[in-house]
């Protein structure tokens, strides 16, 4: 008897032309050991009412709600690794990932997934795409003695289809499985190749740097048939409508150096400011890690605020602390957050 095993799961995606417009899966997410499949959740509306059993007496089916996510991406060069950063921030031009789709233009492009299980017999009986995908919560981290690692925290669909035959919702002889460009031989950004310049300085004890992008997406149920489904008319959104887009950073630091350790503390009193009764300004911050030796060579820098600006400040500081552990620690651990205007990421 044929059987699915996960190790015969293949997940591959591509950038829809248009939202909601099914795009060719052909490329694959990278090295990743889990998915979130973002499967319908079925809202109900169980009726109590007049000549009603203390149980309900009828139900309404209500509307689909496609959440997903990807939570553990091995960062790689090469491959698609600036189109998927691109997917969570905005548009890939050359090699600079940077926000909205154009200058005019701050929405985010859609994306289609699919996910195919090979049974033991070597066939994909069960192949689900999902499309008119964004992304609304992501995540790039880098931590001491590990890779880069990008999450994909929550990904919402507009609507899903399936190879299991029409005679099912959602089924449909269109979905085949996609064209899979192979692993990505691109080498990985780890560790020991970071630089972190902090406001001018380069600090060497950082333990954790993270990333996170919300983009505060809505999905719209409007009054109206929802494209790509007028036979079923199941309640999926017409939409997904972008929201307030907010950056927040997390640093974890290991204070010994009244040279450079500090940076953080200062800033926080300060914000930037030449002085405590001057105008807020915000700083910069830039982390640039390298590609590890003999796989490609070159670097991925994140540029975490463009411009100082009394108008527009840069990123600050929302709080930190320098805490004295049990001995024998050594050295004095701090955790800060910051809150970050405006990011641009250059891929090798």
């Amino acid at each position: 008897m044929a059987i699915f095993r996960t190790e015969n799961s293949l997940v591959l995606w591509g950038q829809e032309t248009a939202f909601g417009t099914r795009a060719a899966p052909n490329r694959r997410f990278g090295l990743h050991e889990a998915v979130t499949a973002p499967d319908p959740t079925q809202d109900w509306y169980p009726f109590y009412g007049v000549a009603s059993p203390r149980s309900r007496l009828t139900i309404l089916r209500g509307k689909w709600d496609l959440r997903g996510s990807l939570p553990d991406i091995k960062v790689q060069r090469g491959g698609t690794l600036g189109e998927l950063l691109a997917i969570c921030i905005g548009n890939l031009s050359g090699s600079v990932v940077s926000e909205g789709i154009s200058a005019t233009d701050e929405r985010l492009n859609s994306l289609t997934m699919q996910i195919a299980q090979r049974d033991t017999d070597g066939d994909y009986s069960l192949i689900r795409e999902y499309y008119g995908g964004k992304v609304n919560r992501a995540t790039l981290s880098a931590v001491e003695g590990e890779e880069m690692r990008l999450s994909l925290e929550e990904v919402i669909f507009k609507d899903t289809a399936h190879n299991l035959g029409v005679g099912i919702a959602k089924g449909s002889a269109a979905v085949a499985l996609g064209t899979d460009p192979g692993p990505n031989a691109g080498g990985r950004f780890i560790f020991a190749g970071a630089t972190m310049t902090i406001f001018g300085t380069v600090v060497c004890r950082i333990k954790r740097f993270a990333l996170s992008i919300d983009n505060m997406l809505e999905p719209k149920y409007y009054l109206c048939k929802a494209d790509g489904d007028p036979t079923n008319q199941t309640q999926i959104p017409n939409d997904i409508i972008e929201g307030k887009r907010a950056y927040s950073l997390e640093i974890e630091l290991d204070v010994a150096d009244a040279a450079t350790d500090l940076e953080l503390y200062k800033f926080l009193l300060n914000e930037g400011a030449s002085g405590p009764s001057a105008a807020t300004l915000g700083g910069i911050i830039n982390a640039q890690f390298d590609v590890t030796p003999g796989e490609g060579g070159g670097f991925m820098t994140i540029e975490c605020g463009l411009a100082t600006s009394a108008t527009q400040p840069a990123v600050v500081v929302t709080g930190g602390k320098i805490n004295i552990p049990a001995p024998p620690a050594g050295l004095f651990p701090s955790t800060w957050t910051l809150n970050v205007d405006r990011v641009r990421i250059t891929v090798p």
